[in-house]
């Protein structure tokens, strides 16, 4: 098994599984294994239902089902099917199944309803196409002016060679499902753009920075798992350059300002700092946070949530 390198995600997930060492909560040695299934149905492991999911990975005791909408339109709660599949797939028993939607870009009120669900959002700022399934895509994105917005890319194959199209890939996951096993697809990941990779790998950076906070067990444990969300975002977005201190002092400051019962967490508050700089020592073993001459940042990547500001070529009406 290889080891996990965040900067190309989506690459290293067409592995059949994927180990790398962490630091659990009771600060003990423990190895934290990502296993990575293409699209089907896991009634078995999602809350007993048999939904299909576009993907699926899973962390001891987790599973993140993966819906992706591959179109032009802002993905909106009121107007989105996606909304109804990312409820159906969020449960907290018997394991943790925390849903994850991958588009091109969501409303800010479908990351709310997504982060309510214990799931996570991730924005491309991309549509994936390839003009040789697609005769008029070139000509079609000429016309409706989405140069910008569409990265093409060649055919899909598998490691065997085998040419894989959406109909061919649906009829595989069903009557040949190893054919279109993450292990047997390598291949195929690698003309994938950066700025689509290094999405996922901020995706993943969530994922794990954010389930520090369902395996707490104490309020001190779940209070400084909230600081360090408050302080892993800006970290992601701003570029780094803290040390350790400046930047608990972040997530504690925004903790501030939205928490609710902050004023109980306030007499534990060098306890909560404690536990919390114990975590960004957690993220440093796994290479999460990295330890430059300068101070700390986040692994190379991109913040998966979009900033306030539209995309180049955005159309709001679309």
């Amino acid at each position: 098994m290889r080891s996990l390198d965040l900067n190309r995600l989506p690459r290293l997930l067409n592995s059949a599984s994927t180990q790398h060492c962490a630091t659990d909560l009771i600060r003990s040695v423990t190895t934290l294994t990502f296993e990575v299934f293409p699209k089907g149905e896991y009634p078995y492991k999602i809350r007993e239902h048999d939904d299909e999911v576009d993907a699926l990975f899973s962390i001891p005791y987790e599973y993140f089902p993966v819906e992706v909408y591959n179109g032009t339109g802002l993905v909106d709660q009121e107007l989105h099917n996606k909304a109804s599949q990312i409820e159906k797939n969020s449960t907290r028993s018997p394991s943790d199944v925390n849903p994850i939607l991958v588009s091109r870009l969501a409303a800010s009120n479908f990351r709310s309803f997504t982060r309510r669900q214990n799931g996570v959002v991730a924005d491309t700022g991309v549509i994936i196409g390839c003009q040789e399934s697609v005769p008029d895509l070139g000509s079609s994105i000429e016309f409706l002016n989405l140069d910008s917005l569409v990265e093409l890319v060649p055919p899909i194959q598998s490691d065997d060679g085998r040419k894989i199209t959406g109909s061919v890939y649906d009829d595989l996951v069903t009557s040949e499902p190893r054919a279109v096993h993450p292990q047997n697809m390598s291949s195929a990941a690698q003309p994938l753009p950066d700025v689509f990779c290094d999405v996922l790998a901020g995706l993943l950076n969530l994922v794990f920075v954010n389930s520090f906070y369902r395996r707490a067990e104490t309020p001190t444990q779940r209070e400084a798992a909230l600081v360090l969300q408050n302080c892993f975002h800006p970290l992601m977005r701003q570029g780094g350059g803290f040390d350790t201190d400046e930047l608990v002092e972040i997530g504690w400051t925004r903790l501030e300002d939205k928490y609710r019962q902050i004023e109980k967490a306030r007499p534990r508050e060098s306890q909560i700092r404690s536990t919390t700089k114990d975590y960004i020592t957690d993220l440093l073993d796994v290479g999460i946070i990295q330890r430059r001459s300068n101070g700390l940042y986040a692994r190379s990547c991109t913040h998966p949530h979009a900033s306030l500001q539209f995309p180049e070529g955005f159309n709001r009406e679309s």
